[in-house]
């Protein structure tokens, strides 16, 4: 992974660096972090994510986000402010965090949640009614349901896969990889909801499922969740 941090205080720069090199140290994974200031910032798709400081002297950090968001860069930006009532601003450019240099222990937590949410380009493998393996992209799920007494994954592009397996040990499989069991038979990619309603849930290809009273509360709860962590 390349982590930029584009701040013009050597001081700052020296102290964030240090943040997440103790991360990368800590979870042992390996973070190339590159070190700019406002004028020698380069705007590159190979960053993942960018601590970008708001209050530069050449180019204030809003100013990069928005120069960033028009290129179509996918980099994640964290904006560093000693002035958090700036905050509201940084949504505008769909800023990933906000964080407070006073409180420069959330850069742990914003690194977490970038993480996970490169989860769901990992793979599973399912074992299909002929009896084969298949590797199936995660995010390419749009959603699971029973079919008699095996599973149907329903994919992008409208592609099916019916699998020999149970419908209790998919959902424990996949629930931590951004997935929510809506019914007894159905368990949805939060990451394909185009829309919830009382009752109903709208996914991607518009395809419209019956989600229980039991549970339309707590999959807000979650779908609201999981669009603040992953910025979906």
């Amino acid at each position: 992974m390349r982590f930029s941090i584009v701040e013009d205080e050597k001081v700052w720069q020296k102290i964030i660096a240090d943040k997440v090199r103790k991360y990368s140290l800590k979870k042992n994974i390996f973070i190339n972090v590159k070190i700019y200031d406002d004028e020698t910032y380069c705007i590159s798709e190979d960053d993942d994510m960018i601590f970008l400081d708001i209050d530069m002297p050449k180019e204030n950090g809003f100013s990069i986000a928005e120069r960033i968001m028009k290129q179509g860069c996918k980099s994640k930006i964290c904006f560093l402010t000693s002035h958090p009532e700036l905050a509201r601003k940084g949504y505008k450019v769909n800023a990933f965090r906000f964080i407070d240099k006073a409180e420069l222990e959330e850069i742990d937590e914003a690194i977490d949640s970038y993480l996970k949410s490169k989860i769901q380009e990992n793979s599973i493998i399912i074992t299909t009614e002929q009896g084969t393996a298949k590797r199936i992209t995660i995010k390419d799920i749009v959603f699971i349901e029973t079919y008699g007494r095996k599973l149907r994954y329903n994919l992008r592009l409208q592609e099916k896969y019916i699998a020999r397996e149970k419908f209790s040990l998919a959902s424990n499989v996949l629930e931590p990889f951004g997935f929510f069991k809506i019914q007894r038979s159905y368990l949805v990619n939060l990451g394909h909801i185009i829309s919830i309603n009382s009752r109903e849930v709208v996914l991607t290809g518009d395809c419209k499922l019956t989600v229980s009273r039991k549970t339309i509360g707590d999959l807000k709860k979650t779908y609201m969740k999981y669009r603040m962590e992953y910025g979906e």
